[in-house]
């Protein structure tokens, strides 16, 4: 699979392969690349399947119309399958309902998926008008997910069954066709999880960070085989996103915006370009914002190859800007956080002394000196996303350290800012530092667990971070390169899990977490739990840590709510691990003491030095 994208710009790298010292880790992320499960429990990424809406391009599904001598339940069998195809407004499920049952059916945006083929039962005959006859079939599986009237895929709770869908059949010209819809499914779809991978495809709509104006993707799944995908992304730009980004991030594109033609040409360099006309009302302000915010969820390669490389965009049927030139996701790059390349990484030696290490080395500069020395000794170390500031934990994990970094690249004096029993520090695209674990300076309450920070990085006191009821502590956090995410490890042994929120800023400068969810499923058995590790892969991937007895497994977890995919094997004694985007080496921490690195895609995991606890500016 080959990245087109200029290196600045690329998202997940489809796969990292690692062999060093008896450890096999492949990395095959859920962008197309890796098997999409169809089942609520974490799965082996096993038969890459087709992208998104290929049941009609790739897979030459073909449904024929009802036959005669078929019965009902092969009907609402064949036409359940059928439903998986959108072209033409539906049409090949159409051919198994009637006229006036044809002309009822509406179906929405929404989806109940299930996680196997549904079971399809005779009800019996039942009496119709006029003394006629019909028959009733009855459709019911296990659900795994509902996408709901915004794109958003929300699993559902582990064992629940979906509604069992009763249909009405009758004879006509000699055959069974539907008369009447179960209710729900006249503006609802019923598909298996397999079918509905091939029919939908996840995308990135972006909308405007309330805390700090950035772009922020919100994942959604839109069909890709019926009409223009582009008519659905925009419907869904202009609502502000709902669930977990609700009140934290905003949209410019007003409500009555809609596409009035979309051209598509080949690119000179390769992929499409599309030249998108959209009406708004005359009073529309911030076209600028809108703009970006439409090219860069039209460009964006997020989960798979972006659906236009370029875009020229039409407001009401003129260019804009008045010269037409092409707009691409480089061009507004400034407002999409990412990561450069060849950045360094920190690391902790035996002693807790602090190195730091470039891509190509394999031996680390001290930047401080530990336990031998003047600064204390460490047990983790984060360093702020712009690299001059420096937090560590002292010890086991006792006392939150912050320092500047200074401007020959060494850290100053490590002051000590608050003492309590922390799991984890992460920085923020704001230079605030944010620390989960318990507290005793906190308003003279003794012990308090929860999630706190600290502004400026420095000071005698932790500000609380106001939070929803949770299912359990918080042992771990990262918070995302946009400043508006930030994922969390909710519970702590063989019951941790990984949850998503957003952060919320007060007019005082408090701070908040909202809308958490879980990832990969709601808290059952099946789901990925034993969740040690965090780190932040890409915009729309974490890479998680899993231990199980005692080995580990490395885990892609997708943000769109999909079920994680499993990156090789269990293997022992890998204890953290740490990313920066595919332009830079992911490393892991062994317990033994030992740091290893991949360099890039389907490369040899080395084993570069001793040293604990990698950590990325961020």
């Amino acid at each position: 699979m080959t990245d087109r994208r200029p290196a600045a710009a690329r998202r997940p790298g489809h796969g990292v392969a690692a062999l060093s010292a008896g450890l096999a880790l492949v990395v095959v992320l859920a962008s197309g690349c890796a098997a999409l499960p169809t089942s609520g429990t974490p799965e082996h990424a096993k038969t890459p399947p087709p992208p998104g809406g290929g049941v009609s391009q790739c897979c030459g599904l073909f449904v024929e119309p009802p036959q005669p001598g078929w019965s009902p339940s092969a009907v609402v069998s064949n036409f359940l399958l059928a439903s998986s195809k959108p072209a033409d407004n539906y049409q090949a499920a159409r051919q198994y309902l009637t006229k006036q049952a044809s002309a009822a059916w509406h179906p929405g945006p929404q989806v109940v998926i299930l996680s196997g083929t549904p079971s399809v039962s005779p009800l019996g005959r039942v009496n119709g008008p006029g003394g006629s006859t019909s028959t009733q079939v009855e459709a019911r599986g296990p659900e795994l997910a509902t996408l709901n009237s915004s794109g958003q895929y929300i699993r559902a709770a582990s064992g629940k069954k979906a509604p069992p869908e009763v249909f009405t059949l009758a004879i006509q010209n000699g055959v069974y066709k539907i008369t009447t819809l179960p209710p729900g499914h006249e503006s609802a779809l019923l598909l298996t999880s397999a079918l509905f991978h091939l029919v939908y495809a996840p995308r990135d709509l972006y909308y405007y960070g309330q805390r700090n104006g950035m772009l922020v993707p919100d994942p959604v799944y839109v069909p890709i085989g019926g009409a223009n995908p582009v008519d659905a992304l925009v419907r869904g730009l202009r609502r502000s996103p709902a669930g977990m980004l609700d009140g934290a991030a905003q949209t410019y594109v007003p409500a009555q915006a809609h596409v009035t033609g979309v051209q598509v040409f080949p690119s000179p360099s390769g992929g499409r370009t599309a030249v998108v006309d959209i009406a708004l009302p005359r009073s529309t302000r911030n076209i600028p914002k809108l703009v970006a915010q439409l090219v860069c969820t039209l460009t964006s390669p997020a989960f798979g190859l972006p659906l236009y490389r370029a875009v020229r965009v039409k407001i009401n049927g003129r260019l804009w800007p008045p010269r037409g030139r092409s707009l691409t996701l480089a061009t507004y790059q400034g407002l999409i956080p990412h990561w450069r390349s060849d950045l360094g990484v920190y690391y902790l030696t035996q002693n807790g002394s602090i190195r730091t290490l470039l891509p190509a080395a394999h031996r680390g500069n001290v930047l401080a000196k530990g336990a031998s020395g003047s600064e204390p000794s460490l047990s983790q170390v984060a360093v702020s996303p712009n690299g001059g500031r420096l937090a560590g934990l002292g010890g086991p994990a006792t006392t939150v350290y912050t320092g500047g970094m200074g401007s020959s690249a060494k850290p100053g004096e490590l002051h000590s800012q608050v003492t309590g029993s922390f799991s984890t520090l992460s920085w923020d695209s704001a230079n605030v530092l944010w620390v989960a674990g318990r507290t005793k300076q906190l308003q003279g309450i003794s012990d308090r667990p929860g999630i706190y920070v600290l502004p400026d990085g420095q000071g005698s006191k932790l500000l609380p971070v106001g939070h929803p009821h949770l299912p359990g502590p918080v042992t771990g956090l990262r918070v995302a390169p946009d400043g508006v995410r930030v994922a969390l490890i909710i519970g702590s042994g063989a019951s941790a899990q990984v949850w998503l929120a957003a952060i919320l800023t007060g007019p005082t400068g408090g701070f908040k977490i909202t809308h958490p969810v879980p990832l990969g499923g709601q808290r059952a058995a099946g789901v990925l739990t034993g969740v040690t590790a965090i780190t932040w892969y890409d915009e729309d991937h974490l890479l998680a840590l899993a231990r199980s007895g005692s080995s580990s497994q490395l885990w892609d977890v997708p943000v769109d709510g999909d079920t994680p995919a499993a990156l090789g094997g269990r293997e022992p004694g890998v204890t953290s691990v740490r990313a920066a985007g595919p332009v830079n080496p992911i490393y892991l921490g062994l317990a033994d003491r030992r740091l290893v690195r991949v360099a890039g895609l389907y490369q040899i995991l080395q084993e570069i030095t001793a040293g604990q606890a990698p950590a990325y500016p961020g």
